[in-house]
């Protein structure tokens, strides 16, 4: 599958919403793209939260549409999308990934990484969501809401009024004995940058259209 080239020394280990996750190939090096970068952990870890095994096979089917078909195995779950299959245990500790078609395209972790994320962490009482998260004066806020309910324009609001968008696109939430706390993610859409910072989530604002334009 290719070899590391950035000059940052890659484990395959990354730390994204508390989750220890580790990637490995049965043939070669993973090619890590960019927004994984950020994330990469070089702590010796006993064992992961979450290993992802890429195989060198390419998936023996394509899904019969281009939606996710997830088939309920006994040994866990199967995931079959255009891009390939995943296999993962029920609580999403151990996954394998058959890529379709074999491809030496930087790994970007969508959207195997992405998917087992999703299934680890909803495990662990957690989620990850389609909205936007955002720091301003110390406070992370989440936007949620339909398609073009605004939330990115928000967001893009928030980043000049001086705060930070995490990610317009899918952030992470977690349970601790303290409350809710929120997390960047590798995938931030078009108005964050990937981040690793986290912090206890202070309000959630759920956004839909009015009924007519106003100027106040």
């Amino acid at each position: 599958m290719g070899s590391v080239t950035s000059a940052m020394p890659l484990t395959g280990q990354f730390t994204i919403a508390s989750t220890r996750c580790r990637i490995e190939a049965e043939a070669g090096d993973v090619v890590f793209a960019p927004n994984l970068t950020p994330f990469a952990d070089t702590t010796a870890w006993s064992a992961p939260d979450l290993l992802l095994s890429v195989s060198s096979g390419e998936a023996t089917r394509a899904p019969a549409a281009p939606l996710t078909e997830v088939l309920v195995r006994d040994d866990g779950l199967e995931f079959v999308r255009p891009q390939g299959s995943m296999l993962a245990t029920g609580d999403f500790s151990r996954c394998s990934v058959r890529p379709h078609p074999s491809s030496s395209e930087p790994f970007t972790g969508q959207p195997w990484l992405m998917l087992a994320l999703w299934g680890r962490v909803t495990h662990r009482d957690g989620l990850l969501l389609h909205g936007a998260c955002c720091e301003l004066e110390g406070r992370f806020i989440l936007l949620l809401g339909e398609r073009q309910a605004g939330k990115s324009t928000l967001a893009r609001l928030v980043v000049a009024a001086g705060g930070t968008c995490l990610t317009d696109e899918y952030p992470f939430v977690t349970g601790t004995d303290a409350g809710p706390v929120a997390h960047g993610s590798p995938w931030p859409g078009l108005a964050g940058q990937p981040s690793t910072l986290s912090a206890p989530l202070a309000a959630v604002f759920y956004l839909s259209h009015a009924p007519a334009n106003v100027l106040t």
